[in-house]
């Protein structure tokens, strides 16, 4: 998806920002989901290759990493952590929560407009600083 919107906005001579969505499981390991991690992994170096490529067009390319924030997609998982696990997902965050979806709207706002002019190749962690706590 990224490299046709590339593609369309070289086509049509417009600058732009294409934001990738990574996760904070780019940066880590997690037990039954290579897959997943893996192909956060990829999405970053996706994001850092592409920007390359296509900077001198006026197109910039960053990837948003969150970490844990209850979605369609993790609401079951964080539900089944509280209750068998007692939190041990919540206690690796350092702020002692999970997040919420819209504190990934300052980011996303910094990745998409001018404010962040001169971010490219880059990846944006919003994780309550799970990823950078050893025991977490």
């Amino acid at each position: 998806m990224a490299q046709a919107v590339a593609n369309h906005m070289i086509a049509h001579e417009e600058g732009g920002s294409i934001i990738n969505m990574a996760s904070i499981m780019a940066h880590r390991a997690s037990l039954e989901i290579a897959a997943y991690c893996a192909s956060k992994a990829a999405i970053e170096q996706l994001t850092k290759a592409l920007a390359v490529e296509v900077a001198k067009k006026g197109i910039r390319v960053n990837a948003l990493a969150p970490g844990f924030i209850p979605t369609d997609m993790t609401r079951d998982y964080l539900k089944m952590d509280e209750t068998l696990r007692g939190g041990k997902v919540k206690r690796a965050i350092p702020v002692g929560r999970y997040g919420e979806i819209h504190e990934l709207d300052g980011p996303l706002l910094l990745l998409a407009s001018d404010v962040g002019s001169f971010m490219t190749g880059s990846t944006l962690v919003v994780d309550g600083g799970q990823s950078s706590y050893i025991d977490g």
